[in-house]
């Protein structure tokens, strides 16, 4: 068989006729430059190289009209690269003379390429997966801060226990000195829900650095055996990963607090800082090992924050009460245990609030000093009572005890958008999540700040972030939704409120997708499935009937969200759903009733 480059087989020369040393074949084989370009390899790839390009380019352009999560772009840049070894071996065996059937050589060379292609898309996305801050990030994580900057992470600590049954007991350990060591000024402290997200991963201390925007991060173990415990904890340079400090505690369990300002007051030591009064509490905050092991225990549950799980926490809090009763960190924890159950759907009738209100004035009596308490009690201030003075000052004075507080941010946010300074409340959930970088609940807060803003191109950015670390996180459809149709999008904005993954949020989400569309049959039919599912959604369905013009009905479940204490009512001053109410008496009216005045 010829080759299968050749096009025809080779003359016979006569016998008579000696041929001429230049006609007889070089012994010498080609180059392999040469041997390239006989089978047009460099054109071939010039040639995709070029339409490559050009391709990206547009895709790029698309990719920022449309608000395409960058990482779409990303992974078409990816198989455009692995299509240049591909589009080598094609021309190598098609590039010469055309060859048209696939050869078995072939065939095994482009899938081994593909496969090794495909294996490096997926190490990629698992990789970006794994660094969720990357991808949400706006300038306040990702790279590592100043040297000279005062930051630090504290890691959740390792239960080194033989019996490996006090994880509480080791995650309790960190994040009292976390909470020790926020109520420092001059030191950012990263809140607990972003430095947790490491726990139980081998992450290098840079990269969680870098993830975390600090300088400094915290490691430590626990063992625990009866009364005896041993606590090792170590300071890390991100830098360069070397230890700044390194301890080892061999204490009996009820040395536990003294331990926890040890620990703290060597960091602030090595760290060159001032420490406050405010950040020691001088006095253990029980005298119970009982107490305060059922209050890890329910602290350990709680943050877990599914109905299920709060329910023992609350029960494990009043437990560590009954067993000292003036412990006034469990006070101040079952407040917002009540607060949160009623976030979840739990005695939504006032009851929870309720309580919330009076363990977080029992914890306030017990130790002023406790920052916990007042904003616990800022919670059902704001949310229940919409008293938005009180508020005010209860979240100053955990301002002034705990400078640092993630939870002291997100309710002055809230807060200054209900009062009407947008700037302002943009400001506070910045500081959140320079506090919090991979919280996603105050991602989607800066988000909705942005769009009542009118801020759409950022808000729309901020939320594919979150989209793209966790796509069934519950709501951000829902406000992707509303920003697209206040950026004129109806079509897209429609398909982001289908995506909703939440079935709560998606029924409140579809009668404004459709109404937008001018498909009023089954915008009609959505907003009646969204009014007879109402309870918990008052002030979404007085958005949605203002939405699509029914003001009487906007107004009537106005009333409605304020009878039955609907939190959304916060966001009811310069919210874009209520804007053809603005001009309607009755709309200024009911702000009056609310302590509100219009924009």
């Amino acid at each position: 068989m010829s080759d299968p480059t050749d096009t025809a087989a080779p003359q016979p020369q006569p016998a008579s006729l000696p041929q001429s040393p230049a006609a007889l074949p070089s012994a010498a084989p080609l180059g392999v430059w040469a041997r390239l370009k006989e089978h047009k390899v460099m054109q071939w790839t010039l040639a995709y190289a070029a339409a490559a390009y050009t391709l990206l380019h547009g895709v790029e352009m698309l990719s920022e009209a449309q608000d395409w999560p960058h990482t779409i772009v990303r992974i078409f840049s990816l198989l455009l690269i692995i299509g240049v070894p591909v589009v080598m071996t094609l021309a190598w065996y098609h590039g010469a003379r055309a060859q048209r059937h696939v050869s078995g050589s072939e065939l095994t060379i482009i899938t081994l390429l593909l496969m090794i292609g495909g294996a490096t898309l997926w190490a990629i996305a698992r990789q970006h997966v794994a660094a969720p801050a990357a991808a949400v990030a706006t300038g306040t994580a990702g790279n590592l801060p100043a040297a000279g900057d005062k930051s630090i992470a504290v890691l959740p600590f390792a239960d080194m226990s033989e019996a490996k049954d006090q994880e509480y007991f080791a995650d309790g350990m960190a994040e009292e000195i976390l909470d020790l060591l926020s109520r420092i000024p001059a030191l950012k402290v990263i809140a607990r829900t972003s430095s947790f997200q490491f726990k139980g991963k081998a992450a290098d201390v840079r990269s969680v650095a870098q993830q975390l925007g600090v300088t400094t991060v915290l490691e430590g173990s626990v063992r625990k055996a009866g009364n005896r415990l041993r606590i090792t904890t170590q300071l890390i340079r991100a830098a360069d990963g070397s230890h700044l400090w390194s301890e080892t505690y061999d204490r009996q369990v009820d040395d536990v607090f003294r331990i926890q300002d040890e620990i703290a007051g060597a960091i602030v030591k090595r760290l060159e800082l001032s420490l406050l009064d405010t950040a020691t509490p001088g006095v253990a905050p029980t005298r119970s090992p009982e107490a305060h092991a059922l209050y890890l225990q329910a602290r350990y549950l709680a943050d877990r924050d599914t109905v299920e799980d709060l329910d023992q926490a609350l029960q494990l809090y009043q437990h560590a009460i009954a067993v000292d009763p003036n412990y006034a960190a469990a006070y101040a924890r079952l407040a917002y245990c009540y607060a949160r159950r009623v976030g979840n759907g739990v005695d939504t009738d006032g009851a929870g609030y309720a309580n919330a209100r009076s363990a977080a004035e029992r914890a306030i009596a017990l130790d002023p000093r406790l920052p916990e308490g007042y904003l616990a009690l800022g919670v059902a201030r704001l949310q229940y009572e919409l008293n938005w003075q009180a508020a005010a000052e209860l979240i100053e004075k955990a301002r002034a005890l705990d400078p640092n507080n993630t939870l002291m941010f997100e309710l002055a946010g809230h807060l200054t958008q209900a009062i009407g300074s947008l700037p302002e409340a943009i400001a506070n959930f910045r500081h959140a999540t320079e506090h919090d970088p991979l919280n996603l609940l105050i991602r989607r807060y800066l988000a909705s700040m942005l769009y009542y803003a009118g801020e759409t191109q950022e808000a729309a950015h901020v939320l594919h972030g979150i989209i793209e670390v966790d796509p069934s996180f519950p709501a951000v459809h829902y406000e992707l939704g509303k920003v697209l149709l206040a950026r004129g999008d109806r079509p897209a904005a429609l398909a982001a409120f289908a995506a909703e993954p939440a079935q709560t949020w998606r029924e409140i989400g579809m009668p404004l997708g459709l109404h937008s569309m001018k498909r009023a049959a089954e915008a009609s039919a959505a907003l009646a499935e969204l009014v007879a599912n109402s309870t918990g959604s008052e002030f979404q369905v007085a958005e949605a009937y203002a939405y699509m013009g029914d003001s009487d009905q906007a107004f009537h479940w106005l009333e409605r969200a304020h009878t039955l204490h609907d939190p959304g009512l916060m966001k009811v001053r310069r919210d874009p759903l209520l804007k053809s109410l603005e001009l309607d008496p009755r709309y200024a009216a009911f702000l009056a009733s609310i302590g509100l005045t219009p924009a």
